[in-house]
């Protein structure tokens, strides 16, 4: 036994040695692999998979689909039975009968096969459950002619089953390009923030290092102290911006991680090394407004949606026009006894039935029928308002792209000439011909030259990609 535990303890701590060496191992890898730039199209498929708003609509999926089993079931085959006996009193009979019943897609119809057998002593009353000792068998078929003829319940319930699974595939689409327009945003906004606060960073770092230089001038009697001092005021302002914009980048981080999820779901939060250092260039308008409605109008699922509401409705409509009609149900059916018995019992034996209902007022089904077609009307005033709403946001996203487009080619102008001249001003600074004052506005001139660019770039690219999505054609994401 003494023995044995100094061997536990050093097979423990050589497990535990291995574990830990293993751990730093993955550590140090997770550490040394560098982050890879966020793209738009990495953001707009994890949203397509990973949303929770996805998520609930494909369970929405399922449910639908599983309605639509439900809906079938209405042909499942179905076996009944039922007996009594007499179990005291003057009569000792019994009677058991079996019924398999097959439902058919036609007139509402149905096959079934019987098998009965009754025994003992029945009252008259009850002389139909008598059989001869070898019981009945018995097939026949029912259907439902006139109001049933074409359309019933059965086939009724299937149809819409199949519309609500449509539906329900148009509806994860709909969020899709919802989700997919709101990231898109989220993220060029994310993306011009980031760059700004790049050029913030920079424009503080000229400054830091700019302060020592006139530090040792100062020291070398060289500069006045207030050069300096004016310097320290131009290095606290340029942090305050860095800090404020540091907020801001992390504020829209935090809200892009709504969109951005990994393959379990979790939001994850894109840090500044994701940033993209090569920011696509601006597009122009490729297709004309006409054009954009046109992919619109044929592949927008919202659109689509309304399209199989409506016919969900006719198909509605369909069904209680047929309500209309009288209920004529015919059957017939054949059956034989077999064994020993009564005489009246032997041989084989047909019956045809027949049944009428006649509706009379028919309120019920004349309400319905005139709910279905306000339910029509009030669809296609929706479908009405969306293709305008539609051309709107394609006409205003158009618009802003061209105008972002406008703005670039100013702005690129502009951060050439503050460029130039900010270059200039250094040149004199150096030379001793100008000041620290006029040097930091044209610093500062041309770092926002840099951040118009930034943004009519972003701005551009935005409109670009959501003219693309708002037409429905997404699937290249």
């Amino acid at each position: 036994m003494c023995l044995r535990r100094p061997f536990l303890i050093f097979l423990l701590a050589t497990i535990l040695a291995d574990y830990s060496y293993g751990e730093s191992l993955r550590a140090s890898s997770v550490i040394d692999t560098p982050s890879q730039p966020l793209t738009l199209s990495k953001v707009l498929k994890s949203v397509k998979v990973h949303h929770p708003t996805i998520q609930q609509e494909l369970k929405k999926r399922q449910e639908a689909e599983a309605q639509q089993l439900s809906a079938n079931g209405a042909y499942d085959p179905v076996i009944r039975s039922k007996s009594f006996s007499y179990l005291n009193g003057f009569y000792s009979g019994s009677s058991t009968e079996s019924i398999a019943e097959v439902p058919v897609d036609l007139a509402y119809g149905s096959l079934f096969a019987r098998y009965r057998k009754g025994s003992g002593t029945l009252p008259v009353y009850e002389d139909e459950f008598q059989t001869l000792d070898g019981g009945e068998v018995g097939v026949g078929v029912k259907f439902s002619l006139l109001r049933n003829l074409l359309d019933d319940e059965r086939k009724l319930g299937i149809d819409l089953a199949r519309y609500e699974r449509e539906l329900a595939e148009l509806s994860i689409d709909v969020s899709r390009v919802a989700l997919q327009q709101a990231a898109t945003e989220r993220y060029w906004t994310w993306i011009a923030q980031g760059q700004i606060l790049k050029i913030y960073r920079k424009l503080l770092e000229v400054a830091e290092t700019r302060q020592a230089q006139l530090v040792a001038r100062v020291e070398a009697g060289d500069l006045a102290a207030f050069e300096a001092l004016d310097n320290q005021r131009s290095i606290l302002q340029r942090r305050s911006r860095v800090v404020k914009q540091e907020a801001l980048v992390k504020e829209l981080a935090l809200g892009l991680s709504l969109y951005f999820r990994g393959s379990a779901g979790t939001p994850i939060v894109p840090s500044l090394e994701e940033l993209p250092s090569n920011v696509p260039k601006i597009a122009e308008p490729q297709k004309s407004l006409e054009r954009y409605l046109l992919e619109a109008y044929q592949q927008r699922p919202d659109l689509k949606r309304i399209e199989t509401e409506v016919r969900m409705i006719q198909r509605e409509e369909r069904f209680e026009s047929s309500r209309l009609l009288p209920d004529l149900e015919l059957s017939t059916s054949y059956s034989r006894d077999d064994g020993s018995g009564s005489l009246s019992r032997e041989g084989d034996e047909v019956k045809f039935y027949v049944s009428v209902e006649v509706p009379l007022f028919q309120r019920k089904t004349k309400g319905k029928l005139r709910k279905l077609e306000n339910a029509t009307h009030r669809k296609l005033i929706g479908k009405r308002y969306l293709q305008e709403k539609i051309r709107t946001d394609l006409s205003v996203y158009l618009t802003q792209l061209q105008q972002a487009y406008d703005r670039y080619l100013v702005s690129v102008a502009e951060l050439e000439t503050t460029k130039e001249l900010e270059d200039g001003e250094s040149e004199r600074f150096k030379s001793g011909d100008s000041n620290l004052l006029f040097l930091a506005m044209r610093e500062l001139a041309a770092a926002e030259a840099r951040v118009h660019v930034i943004e009519a770039n972003a701005e551009n690219l935005l409109y670009y990609h959501l003219l693309e999505i708002s037409t429905g054609s997404n699937q290249h994401y």
